[in-house]
C-alpha cells in the first residue's frame, strides 16, 4: 500500500493502534497477519494530531474482531487446500473464529482465533541479466529451480467489558508467525556451451552443457507478539469522548544462518536440445549423466550468519 505515490516504507501499519516494528520499519510485515483475522482495515491519509508522527505516506491500522460488532454471536471455520501444479503437491490452510456476548446484559464479550497456513511449491526463474545472444537469437543462459515452503500461524483473543454505551474496556492479545523456509535445490543448468546447431528462434541443439546443482538452507521467521488494554469513555453527557491505549508489542524476523553446498559438472558435460515455445523453457539433456550424482563433484561450501532484526 503506497500513499501518494511514494515508497510503502513511508506508510505506518499498525496492529490495533500498536506498532511492533520490524527491521527498521515503520509497522509490521504485511504477510505475518492472517487476513482471517481481520475485521476491517481503517486507511487515513492525512494523520490526526493522536497518532503517531511517523506515518509520512499515510496511516494503515489492522483491526481484528469485536464481540459487540455482532452481539447475536458467531462461529465459522474454512477448510481449504493450495495446490501446485508445478510441484504437484496439496498443502491445507483453514481458520475457525469463534466470538459472542457472553452475559444477558451485554456486557462482557469474548472474541477467539485460530488461522493456520502452508504452502509447498516450487519456481522456475531465469534471471534477466542471464540472457545471452547466440547467432543473432536472445536465448537464457541460466535456469533455477526453487522450493519454497511458507508457514503462517496466527492467534488473537478479545476480553471486553461494556457496561453501558458510554463506556468499554477490552483486553487483546495476538500472536502471528510467518516462516520462510527455503531449503531449495536449485539447478542452475548452462545449456548454451560448445556449438548450437539446428537453431530457430525457439529451438536448437548444443553440443555441450554444465550443470550446477546447489542445495541452501535458508530460513527465516518473522513473530509478532502484541498484548493491549483499551478504554473508551463518553463523558459530559456524551459531548466528549476520551480514549485510551496501553500495551506491549514485539517484532522480530528470524533470518539465523545460511548455509550453502554447490556441485559442478564438467564445462561441456551434457549436450542437450532446448524449446522456448512454451510457458516454460523446456531443455533436454541427450545423456542420462545428467541425472546421475557421480556427475556432480563437489565445488565448495559456503555459511554466512545475517543476524536478526
Amino acid at each position: 500500500m503506497v500513499g501518494r505515490g511514494i515508497s510503502a516504507e513511508l506508510n505506518n501499519v499498525t496492529l490495533n493502534i500498536g506498532t511492533p516494528s520490524e527491521q527498521g520499519n515503520r509497522g509490521i510485515a504485511r504477510d505475518s497477519v492472517p487476513a482471517d483475522l481481520i475485521s476491517r482495515l481503517a486507511v487515513v491519509k492525512a494523520v490526526t494530531p493522536d497518532m503517531d508522527v511517523n506515518a509520512i505516506g499515510g496511516s494503515v491500522n489492522i483491526v481484528t474482531q469485536s464481540a459487540f460488532d455482532r452481539p447475536e454471536g458467531f462461529a465459522y471455520a474454512t477448510v481449504a487446500g493450495f495446490y501446485d501444479s508445478f510441484s504437484e503437491k496439496t498443502t491445507p490452510n483453514g481458520s475457525v473464529t469463534f466470538g459472542r456476548v457472553l452475559d444477558s446484559d451485554g456486557r462482557f464479550g469474548v472474541v477467539a482465533g485460530l488461522s493456520y497456513s502452508l504452502k509447498d511449491f516450487k519456481s522456475q526463474t531465469v534471471n534477466q541479466r542471464s540472457w545471452d545472444e547466440v547467432n543473432g537469437n536472445w536465448l537464457p543462459v541460466y535456469q533455477h529451480l526453487y522450493d519454497i515452503e511458507r508457514e503462517r500461524i496466527g492467534a488473537n483473543l478479545a476480553l471486553q467489558f461494556r457496561p453501558n454505551e458510554d463506556h468499554e474496556l477490552a483486553l487483546r492479545l495476538n500472536h502471528n508467525e510467518f516462516s520462510d523456509a527455503e531449503d531449495r535445490q536449485s539447478v542452475r543448468y548452462e545449456y548454451v556451451r560448445g556449438s548450437l546447431t539446428n537453431q530457430t528462434p525457439t529451438s536448437g541443439e548444443n553440443s555441450g552443457g554444465r550443470g550446477n546443482r546447489q542445495f541452501r538452507d535458508d530460513d527465516q521467521t518473522g513473530t509478532i507478539d502484541a498484548v493491549a488494554i483499551k478504554g473508551s469513555h463518553r463523558i459530559t453527557g456524551g459531548d466528549l469522548k476520551l480514549s485510551w491505549q496501553a500495551g506491549l508489542s514485539r517484532g522480530e524476523r528470524d533470518v539465523g544462518k545460511r548455509n550453502d553446498w554447490e556441485f559442478r559438472s564438467g564445462g561441456n558435460a551434457f549436450p542437450n536440445s532446448s524449446e522456448l515455445d512454451g510457458d516454460l523453457v523446456m531443455i533436454t539433456p541427450d545423456s542420462d549423466d545428467y541425472y546421475d550424482p557421480a556427475s556432480f563433484p563437489p565445488r565448495r561450501a559456503r555459511n554466512s550468519h545475517r543476524p536478526g532484526a
